[in-house]
Order: structure tokens, then C-alpha cells, then sequence
């Protein structure tokens, strides 16, 4: 296992804070259309006080007054009731002190560990420790949807060490560091917004997998074919994987394996449906909160042996 970098200085500036604060139950909802809008939200829970709360952290006025207009527009077309839209200036201090408050260390799967830097972890053997803090964008692994990925690949990496592996909607980069980490290679990750690039180039930077891991900007729809992985996974929104799923199920080897989320329960059949047809057969499932995320083998086409697979595999570039 490799070692734990050491922990990179960052400083934290005053920002401008939009904040919508919205009752749990209406949460999942509100992802969805927030999706279209790409205002780089960081979504976090107070279970004590039963909100979620969609934050952006602009180093502008301007920007932040962008965001702020963009939101009540769009509460005004989804009629969401019980919520409220603020805009403050949040020094940097108090920031960091906000996200102490609720972001601690915590193991979610066998083996993976997201931690913030300000919070130590003792290590057990086999341990990958993966540290993030809060950035202007994009979260610390606390949704359902990441979680319930990471769940799902530990035991699959563990059954195909060194297997291939390419991240569909990277965002933060979680899912890369830690395939990465626990023994995938090569591992691609792509997203179609420069700005969750850009934080998850600075994530993996810092969690010491700049050599391990390729991440660039594509959009799943539109990108040329990456070629075949061992393994993909895509945590988007269910409307966009069954639309991508002639695409998708192109980019995985025979006897591969794929991972779908950011599917809310209700919309999970449908998924599943759509990737039946292309002969996937479903692995397992986990269900966390309003979310369900499937595990998916493509099948081997009759007359090829899994050793010739593998060759293929191997060779592939």
C-alpha cells in the first residue's frame, strides 16, 4: 500500500456564500434539477435539523450574485416550498471551523477512509486512507451515490487487482483516488465540467496519485471511445445513463464490469432495463437513502474463453 503523502498547506480566503437550504425529504428532488443548472453546489446534511443544504463559495460578489439569481429563478419554476436562499460573506476562519463541525473522518467500505486533513486516522492494515477537504466546488464523498460506489468497488478490485479502470462524471476525483489506491491501473477519469477537473487534479495531487491517474475534461454523450476498461464507472443521473447506454456498454471488455449511480430508487428498473438489453447482467445492488446503485458484468460471447478476454485485455492500450 503506498504511504499517505503529507498533508499540503492550503489557505482558506473569505468567500461569498449562496446557501439553499432545503428539508430533507425534498432533497433528492432539488438534485435534479440543480443537475442542468452546473452551479458546482456542495451538497451537505443536518440529519439533527432534518436539511440539506446546497452550498457555492465564490471569490466574488459578481459570481456569487450569479449564482444566487440562477437558484431563485429556478425555485420559482419547481415551486419547492420550505426552502431559503441567503447570500453572505463567509471569512475564511469561519468556513473551516463550519466544515469541522460535520466533516469527520470515516470509513466507508472495508477498506476506504475519507478523512480532512485537520483529523488523524489510525490506520488497520489493507487501509486506503483517501483526504479531502472542502473546495469551492464539489464535495467530500458524503453523498449517498459516491459511498454507495466506493461500497461496490472495494470487494470488485479486490476479486481483479490491476484491472483497468475509467470514472464517468469524476467530480471531486474520489472515485479515481481510490481505485487508484487500492490497486487499479491504468485509471482514467473524465468530466464534463473544467471546473471538476481542475478540483480533482488538485485532489489527486494531493493524495500523491498525479502519476496514476489521467483526468481530463470529456462529455460522455460526445467523447470518441475512450476504448475498452476492465471496469467503468459512471455516477451521473439516470436520464443520461440510459441515453449513454449504447456508448457505455461499448467501453467495457468482454466479462468487464460496470457501475452505475446517481440513480434515485424509483429510476433504478429502468436503468437496469436498459442495460439488460445490451445483455448486462446485474451483479448486486445497494441501496443508500433515495438512491440505488447497480453493479452490472458484461457477458462473454459464446466461443471466446475468459483466458482470451484477459489477453485481450492486457494487450489493449
Amino acid at each position: 500500500m503506498t504511504s499517505q503523502p503529507k498533508p499540503a498547506h492550503r489557505t482558506i480566503k473569505p468567500l461569498q456564500v449562496v446557501t439553499l437550504r432545503v428539508p430533507l425529504a425534498q432533497a433528492p428532488a432539488v438534485e435534479i434539477w440543480l443537475e442542468p443548472l452546473e452551479l458546482n453546489l456542495v451538497e451537505t446534511t443536518s440529519l439533527e435539523r432534518g436539511l440539506a443544504l446546497f452550498q457555492g463559495f465564490h471569490a466574488s460578489r459578481r459570481a456569487a450574485e450569479s449564482t444566487r439569481k440562477q437558484l431563485k429563478a429556478a425555485l420559482l419554476i419547481h415551486r419547492t416550498p420550505s426552502t431559503r436562499l441567503t447570500l453572505r460573506l463567509m471569512p475564511g476562519a469561519d468556513w473551516a471551523e463550519s466544515w469541522k463541525a460535520h466533516f469527520r473522518a470515516r470509513r466507508v467500505s472495508d477498506r476506504v477512509v475519507i478523512k480532512p486533513s485537520w483529523e488523524s486516522w489510525k490506520t488497520r492494515p489493507g487501509d486506503c486512507v483517501i483526504e479531502l477537504d472542502p473546495g469551492m466546488s464539489f464535495g467530500t464523498g458524503q453523498h449517498a451515490t459516491t459511498r454507495s460506489c466506493l461500497r461496490l468497488m472495494d470487494p470488485l478490485i479486490a476479486r481483479h487487482p490491476g484491472s483497468s479502470l475509467l470514472d464517468v462524471g469524476c467530480g471531486s476525483g474520489i472515485l479515481s483516488i481510490a481505485a487508484a489506491r487500492l490497486g487499479c491501473h491504468p485509471v482514467t477519469a473524465i468530466d464534463n465540467d473544467s471546473a471538476a477537473v481542475r478540483i480533482a487534479r488538485d485532489n489527486i495531487h494531493h493524495n500523491g496519485m498525479t502519476r496514476h491517474i489521467r483526468c481530463r475534461v470529456a462529455d460522455l454523450l460526445r467523447m470518441p471511445s475512450p476504448g475498452r476498461h476492465d471496469i467503468v464507472v459512471a455516477n451521473v443521473l439516470a436520464g443520461i445513463l440510459e441515453t449513454a447506454a449504447p456508448r457505455l456498454t461499448k467501453w467495457v471488455h468482454p466479462g468487464g464490469h460496470l457501475i452505475l449511480s446517481g440513480i434515485l430508487t424509483t429510476q433504478y428498473p429502468a436503468v437496469r432495463q436498459a442495460y439488460r438489453k445490451h445483455g448486462y447482467r446485474a451483479v448486486r445492488s445497494h441501496t443508500d437513502g433515495e438512491w440505488t446503485t447497480g453493479w452490472f458484468r458484461k457477458p462473454i460471447p459464446s466461443g471466446i474463453r475468459l483466458r482470451d478476454c484477459r489477453t485481450v485485455r492486457a494487450g489493449a492500450s
